[in-house]
């Protein structure tokens, strides 16, 4: 490939940062000056309060003055890695895709491969200072591999290796370095200016100081605006790459994918992930995430996602990608090969995807180890003993309550409902509060049928099921239904019965059948010595 791209963007950001820099030398420079001729006419007429006050005046001058260059001065860049480094033996598909993308490309390989959590893929160069001494770098999440065809995923490696053709990576040093250095000043100035000094007219002077962070904040501001149209420019200049490599339909369906696949990730995580590693164990994540996205599919919320993602022209001032809908749009315009259909997923091209989530889950932030669990496993394992734990806060409300009470008295439940809202957030609205009630009974009911012999199974993307030679029961659905007044009560009663769990006292699954037996005992022995 030998058409190279203009380099009118690496001249652009160049002079910007060239002219920060000098602007922000002459700011320290006529500080420095000003601060002199304070200091010289304090000083000329000997030592006079009048001239201590001008020399109390100069030093902040001086201090900002140094603040301002000290924070100009490049830092070396400190890579902190999203996950582990892969290798060929880690990922031999992978790697065979790398190289096959770096020659199609004329591009040499990145230096170093890693692995993250998340639908994402990204290259960069880290390490050195300004860019000087920095080693190519590309990750790509488990998430995104579980996610797109191979097909599809090659498209976006394709990308990734336009930013290396157009030496977008390069340029990320010093558009980086250049943000950071104006930050820096930003804030140090701040710090400088909010110093706690008693004479009035040096708090007036450091007032003058935190004003300079006016100048900067503007460059901030327009740095920001030149930069976020380069890096748009640049996007679409790799998704041409992309397209000549592998094709535009390949790469639009990756698009639009990973755009869905985003969200859907965020949700399974918050919902499904994260209360397991809370507990202390650690789910095969991707593995559970394949089953989310088969759960999503059946429903309407992934097609919404994408519907809206297909006609959002409008993105947000901070974004340096162009909207899904103009990328899409530039690419029907392009032409490339046009790759048979691929449906095998390109998570096949790593070897051990359990071992891999591993070594970048390692512990809780606490620092506590994690167990690995199946999902099969991870309801009895890992929920249920913090579902007890959680109730025993919510155990009041819970007081007195069987299963077969919770269609025959709505006015006892709408009390209850009320007494969980100070649990909850002041003024929260009815269908919230009622909403978190039927989680604490449904819950309860869960926790009654574990104790009773059933297994309760969480189902990723679906929630949880209840199961028992055979007989598979939905406790939070039939729960929520019955509290809303759609069972009859006669009904909700013989199903509860079936079940054999009608007459439980919901305020006691907290304890679980052990400590029940255990305060049971007690009780008992109580009583005997009572007699």
């Amino acid at each position: 490939m030998t058409n190279r791209p203009p380099r009118l963007p690496a001249v652009v950001v160049i002079a910007s940062m060239f002219a920060f820099f000098v602007i922000a030398l002459l700011i320290a420079a006529a500080l420095c000056w000003l601060a002199w001729v304070l200091y010289e006419r304090a000083f000329t007429g000997g030592w006079t309060q009048g001239g201590l006050h001008l020399a109390a005046l100069a030093t902040p001058l001086v201090v900002a003055a140094g603040t301002i260059v000290w924070s100009l001065l490049p830092r070396r860049d400190r890579f902190v890695p999203p996950g582990p480094e892969l290798s060929e033996r880690d990922a031999p598909g992978l790697f065979r895709e790398i190289q096959r993308i770096a020659a199609a490309t004329g591009q040499a390989p990145p230096g170093h491969v890693y692995a993250s959590l998340g639908v994402e893929a990204f290259v960069t160069e880290r390490g050195g200072v300004m860019g000087f001494g920095s080693t190519r770098v590309l990750a790509v999440g488990l998430a995104l591999l579980e996610l797109l065809s191979e097909t599809e995923a090659a498209a976006v490696l394709a990308h990734e290796f336009g930013h290396f053709h157009a030496g977008d990576t390069k340029l990320g040093p010093w558009v980086l370095g250049t943000r950071a250095s104006i930050g820096r000043t930003i804030e140090n100035l701040g710090r400088v200016g909010d110093l706690e000094m008693d004479l009035w007219i040096v708090r007036r002077m450091l007032a003058l100081v935190r004003g300079l962070r006016a100048p900067f904040e503007w460059f901030w501001r327009l740095h920001l605006r030149i930069t976020r149209g380069i890096a748009r420019a640049q996007e679409y200049a790799a998704d041409a790459v992309a397209a000549r490599v592998v094709g535009p339909q390949a790469l639009a369906e990756a698009l639009k994918k990973t755009r869905v696949g985003s969200l859907a990730f965020d949700a399974y995580l918050h919902t499904s992930v994260l209360p397991v590693l809370e507990a202390g164990f650690r789910p095969r994540i991707t593995e559970g995430f394949r089953a989310f996205l088969r759960a999503q599919r059946q429903g309407p919320a992934l097609d919404l996602a994408l519907h809206e993602a297909l006609h959002d022209h409008s993105g947000t001032p901070d974004d340096s990608h162009p909207p899904i809908p103009d990328r899409l749009a530039a690419l029907a315009k392009l032409s490339g090969p046009q790759p048979p259909f691929d449906s095998r997923p390109a998570i096949a091209w790593l070897e051990d995807v359990a071992s891999l989530e591993a070594r970048i889950i390692v512990s809780r932030p606490d620092g506590t180890a994690l167990q690995d669990v199946a999902w099969t496993d991870v309801m009895m394992r890992a929920l249920a003993p913090v579902w007890r734990d959680r109730l025993a806060q919510d155990q009041r409300v819970l007081s007195g309550l069987t299963p077969a009470l919770v269609v025959l008295q709505p006015a006892n439940m709408r009390r209850r409902v009320r007494a969980l809202v100070g649990g909850i957030i002041d003024g929260a609205p009815d269908d919230e509060v009622a909403a978190r009630f039927a989680e604490v009974v449904g819950a309860a009911v869960v926790l009654a049928l574990v104790d009773r012999g059933w297994t309760a199974i969480a189902v990723t993307g679906e929630g949880i099921r209840v199961e028992r030679d055979g007989v598979v029961v939905e406790p939070f659905e039939e729960v929520a239904l019955a509290l809303q007044g759609e069972a009859e009560a006669a009904a909700w009663r013989a199903r509860v019965e079936a079940l054999g769990i009608a007459e439980v006292a919901l305020d006691r699954v907290v304890d679980g059948p052990r400590r029940a037996r255990a305060r049971h005992a007690q009780t008992t022995r109580a009583r005997r010595g009572a007699r």
